[in-house]
C-alpha cells in the first residue's frame, strides 16, 4: 500500500543523498528515474498513482516531502505487484520488470563503469563514512572506485601478463638482454587503457606502481643473467709427466746408420 510512511522513507533517503559529494556536485544532482512500486497490494491503483499522491493538498512536512520527490524525480514510473496467486500477478511482475530495465543506465564515476563488486564496496564505504563523519568526500569515493576498483586490478593484470608473456626466459647468459626490455611498451599500452579515466593523479599513482613492479622484475632478470655470465661452464683436466731419473748415454745399437747414436734412458 502506498502509505505516508513510504513517502517519508523516500524523503529521508533523498536527504541522506545530499551527504554524498561527487566532485563539486552532491549526489542529489544526479539525474535519476524513480520506479515506485507497491508490493503485495490488494488495492487497485492507476499508473498515475504517484502523481495523485504527490499532488495531494497538504501543508508542512507532508507537503515538503511531496515537493522534494517531484523536484528530484521529474521522471518516474508507478507500478503495483499484487499478492502471488492473484489473476494479474504475473502480468504485474512483468510490467514492473520492464519498467526497471527500460529506465536503467550504467553508473559511471570518474570515467569508470561501476560493476557489482565495486558497487557493493562503494555502498559499504558510503555507510561507513556517513556513520563516522556525516559526509562522504569525493576523494575517498573516487579512490575506491577508480584506484582500488579499476586501476589497481588493471596494474596487477598487466604485470602478470607481462611476466608470463613478455619477459625473457633465461636458461643461459644472454648478451642481448638489454635490447629486450619491454617496460616502455607495457607502460604505453597501460596509458592507452586508462586514457578515459578522469583522475590524472590516481592514474599516475597506478602507473608509478606498475613501473616499480616492472623495474623490480627486470632487475632480478639482470641479476640472473649476470650470474649465468659468471658461471664456470666447463672444467678441463691436464696431466704432465715428470722425469724422476736419467741414465748414462749409450749407443742405440743395431746394424743401421743410427746404431752409434747416443741415447739416454729416462724414468717417469
Amino acid at each position: 500500500m502506498a502509505t505516508e510512511q513510504s513517502l517519508q522513507t523516500l524523503g529521508t533517503s533523498l536527504t541522506a543523498r545530499c551527504l554524498v559529494k561527487l566532485g563539486d556536485e552532491p549526489a542529489g544532482a544526479l539525474e535519476q528515474h524513480l520506479v515506485f512500486v507497491v508490493n503485495l497490494t490488494t488495492l487497485k491503483y492507476d499508473d498515475d498513482g504517484l502523481e495523485k499522491i504527490s499532488n495531494s493538498n497538504y501543508e508542512g512536512p507532508r507537503a515538503e516531502v511531496r515537493q522534494s520527490v517531484k523536484t528530484v524525480f521529474p521522471r518516474h514510473t508507478f507500478r503495483t505487484v499484487p499478492i502471488m496467486g492473484m489473476p494479474n500477478f504475473e502480468e504485474s511482475v512483468e510490467r514492473f520488470r520492464i519498467a526497471v530495465l527500460e529506465n536503467r543506465r550504467q553508473l559511471v564515476l570518474g570515467g569508470v563503469r561501476i560493476r557489482r563488486p565495486q558497487l557493493r564496496g562503494l555502498l559499504e564505504l558510503i555507510v561507513s563514512e556517513v556513520q563516522q563523519t556525516n559526509q562522504v568526500g569525493f576523494p575517498s569515493v573516487s579512490r575506491y572506485v577508480v584506484l582500488e576498483g579499476f586501476l589497481a586490478p588493471l596494474v596487477k593484470q598487466t604485470y602478470v601478463k607481462t611476466s608470463d608473456e613478455l619477459l625473457p626466459r633465461l636458461s643461459e647468459y644472454d648478451p642481448d638482454l638489454a635490447s629486450k626490455h619491454c617496460r616502455r611498451q607495457v607502460l604505453t599500452d597501460f596509458e592507452m587503457q586508462v586514457a578515459h579515466v578522469g583522475h590524472p593523479a590516481l592514474v599516475e599513482e597506478a602507473r608509478h606502481d606498475l613501473q616499480q613492479k616492472l623495474d623490480a622484475a627486470w632487475e632480478l632478470l639482470e641479476q640472473t643473467n649476470e650470474a649465468f655470465g659468471n658461471e664456470i661452464v666447463e672444467y678441463t683436466s691436464e696431466s704432465r709427466d715428470v722425469v724422476e731419473s736419467t741414465g748414462a748415454p749409450s749407443p742405440l745399437g743395431g746394424t743401421d746408420l743410427l746404431a752409434v747414436l747416443p741415447v739416454r734412458m729416462h724414468s717417469l
